[in-house]
Parts: structure tokens; C-alpha cells; sequence
């Protein structure tokens, strides 16, 4: 290769990394975290909950006055509860707009909440410098996608720098312990960078398209809105439209049920074939509000480009969606930013020191 194109990319991929080092540690780091917490999800059961407009109605005994059905999750495992979410106003205590119920199937009663913990703000704080590096509004997650942008061109200026010469192929791929501390910095850096180079590109690939999604807010999960945005209360058929979904979709459990917006709106009720992934993309049921008619089913294999996209980018990043192999690739990719800004660094002051003439040099300890 040029010598001076390689010297192009070398440049690049120091200020890329002298830019967005640190950052692109702390989501290294804070992804692995969020990862171990939420690990891969149940799959998906084969069977429907019964009652559950029950469920809802129970629920509603526990929801801020005023609160209107959103969603409904059944349980994801033996044992653990079924999910109601309500939209409520936004207040600066609660600026998603949301607040959830759980209810104990086996016993039919409310879970009462978990009071406030130190693990759970710790993991807020972890959601928010993953998310988007503590910095407010949509900005900060903007920033996490320029830091995304900026990993994905280290990775492919990475490359380029570590190509080998004729016959040091296997060199390139392996680590000496022995020779000065430089010669071990480097062949670190470019064994790791190769060794997890499609696992680092794919995670910060689709961290951007998080951050920036195409067509859109990412799809595929239950639709968001204000409560002032939602018409007056009416009477909800959720049992009737899920019997509906599942006699067009039979084999097939469900994942969750989005509530119509009003009488003219429709059900959107999640499906996946039993013993899939519960993150896996799913088929998609819409039913008429009173229950009378399914709409329609999608098969996320015939859904547009741009929506398979992004329930496929969401899963990848997280970990999900290929098995327990691909989630522990993922998980092991967030050592890399700290490992590439700690010998990166490291590298680039030695060879800054190795230019300052021997006389201002400070003696060797």
C-alpha cells in the first residue's frame, strides 16, 4: 500500500481516537453493564393468556387517575408477572409518560411496586451515559451516534494500518509478550482490533442507526403518545382481538397488545412463532378496535427495508436475536473501546516522548 495513504488513514484513526477515546469507553463499558442486567429474553410461550381484560381491569385499580391503556405484556416466564402500561401526563418527574403495573397471574393481584434503590439509580445513570452520555434532550443522543460514526471509521482505518506486509500474516494475528513495551502495545491493539473488528463495526453501525434512524422513530415495540393526545376513555375488547390474532397466526404466542388510540383505531398485537426469541422481529396483527375484523398480518419477512431494518438493529446491538453466541460476542466487544483508548494513548505518548530530543528527556526511573 502507499505509504502515504497509509499515513492518511494513520492520521485519521489518532484523531478519531483522541476525540472519542474516552467516550467510546464509557459506552464499551456501560454496554457490557446494561447487558449483564438484561440478559438474553425469555422466549416466546406458545400459549394466550386468558382474561385479560381482567388483568386490565385490575390494573387500572393501581393507575394514576386519568391514565389510559397503552399496552399489555403477558409474562415472559413462570412466575413472573404480566405488564399493564398506562400513559400519563409528562411531568418533570415523569417525562417519558408512562407509568407500568404488574399484576401476579397466579394470584390475580397487584405486585406492589419496588421502592426506590441505590442499584436502580445506578442503573438510570448507566441507561443515561449509555444512551446518550448524560447530555439532555434529543442532543445527547446525537452525540452518541457522532461517537458511533467516529468508532466505525476507526475500525475501518484499522484495518488499513494493520494490513500486513507478504508473509507476516500470522505475526498479525498474535501477540509477542516478549521485545519493548511498545512492540506489545502495538501487536495488542491490531490483534484485538482485527480479532473483533466485524463484532466492534456491526455494534457501532447499528448504534447510529439508533441514534439516527432511518425512516423514523425505531418501530417495532408498542406506539408512544401523551394522554392529551388520546380521545376519551372506551370500552377496550383485548381478549376478543388477541383470539382474533391468534386464529390468523395458530402455533404462535403472545409478545404484547398496543391499545387503539380510539373507537376508529385498531389493536396492534405482537406474535412470534413459540420458542423464539421474544427480541426476534415479530409478526404484527392489526385488529379493529371493536374486534369484530383482523385487518391485517404482517410477516416480518415481507415488512419494508426500512422496518426489518430497525427491529433487526436494535436486536443486533443489544446482543439479541442471533442466540447465546452472538450476545456473548457483543458483551465481549464493549472491552475493546477501553482496550484500543488505553494502548492507543499509551502508543501515541511514547512515540510524542520518542521526538523530544534526548537532552529534555526526564531520566529513565
Amino acid at each position: 500500500m502507499n505509504a502515504n495513504t497509509r499515513k492518511l488513514f494513520g492520521t485519521i484513526h489518532l484523531w478519531m481516537g483522541l476525540l472519542v477515546g474516552i467516550p467510546a469507553a464509557i459506552l464499551g463499558v456501560t454496554g457490557i453493564l446494561l447487558m449483564l442486567v438484561h440478559p438474553l429474553p425469555a422466549e416466546v410461550g406458545a400459549s394466550i393468556p386468558p382474561a385479560i381484560d381482567r388483568t386490565l381491569a385490575l390494573a387500572r385499580t393501581a393507575a394514576p387517575e386519568g391514565a389510559v391503556a397503552q399496552q399489555f405484556a403477558p409474562p415472559e416466564a413462570a412466575g413472573q408477572p404480566a405488564t399493564v402500561r398506562f400513559a400519563v401526563p409528562r411531568t418533570s418527574e415523569n417525562p417519558r409518560g408512562f407509568v407500568a403495573v404488574e399484576i401476579d397471574p397466579a394470584t390475580d393481584t397487584i405486585v406492589p411496586p419496588a421502592p426506590p434503590a441505590a442499584a436502580g439509580l445506578w442503573m438510570q445513570i448507566m441507561h443515561d451515559l449509555h444512551g446518550n452520555l448524560m447530555v439532555g434532550g434529543r442532543e445527547g443522543r446525537q452525540v452518541v451516534g457522532y461517537v458511533g460514526i467516529a468508532m466505525t471509521l476507526m475500525g475501518v482505518t484499522g484495518i488499513v494500518i494493520w494490513w500486513p506486509k507478504p508473509r507476516k500474516w500470522r505475526e498479525a494475528f498474535t501477540v509477542k509478550t516478549t521485545g519493548t513495551t511498545r512492540r506489545l502495545l502495538h501487536d495488542l491493539h491490531g490483534a484485538a482490533g482485527i480479532w473483533g473488528l466485524i463484532v466492534f463495526v456491526i455494534v457501532s453501525v447499528t448504534g447510529v442507526l439508533i441514534a439516527f434512524p432511518i425512516g423514523g422513530a425505531p418501530g417495532g415495540g408498542p406506539r408512544q403518545r401523551a394522554v392529551e393526545e388520546v380521545p376519551p376513555a372506551f370500552e377496550l375488547h383485548v381478549d376478543a382481538a388477541v383470539a382474533a390474532a391468534a386464529a390468523k397466526t395458530p402455533g404462535m404466542g403472545l409478545i404484547d397488545v398496543a391499545m387503539p388510540r380510539g373507537p376508529t383505531d385498531t389493536y396492534r398485537i405482537r406474535m412470534a412463532p413459540a420458542g423464539t426469541e421474544r427480541s426476534a422481529p415479530p409478526f404484527i396483527v392489526t385488529v379493529r378496535a371493536d374486534a369484530s375484523t383482523v385487518e391485517s398480518v404482517r410477516d416480518p419477512a415481507s415488512a419494508p427495508f426500512n422496518e426489518r431494518l430497525r427491529a433487526w438493529n436494535r436486536a443486533l446491538h443489544m446482543g439479541m436475536g442471533l442466540g447465546w453466541i452472538w450476545w456473548i460476542l457483543v458483551a465481549v466487544s464493549g472491552v475493546l473501546p477501553v482496550l484500543f483508548a488505553i494502548t492507543g494513548t499509551w502508543l501515541w505518548l511514547i512515540k510524542r516522548r520518542s521526538k523530544v530530543p534526548i537532552a529534555q528527556q526526564e531520566p529513565a526511573q
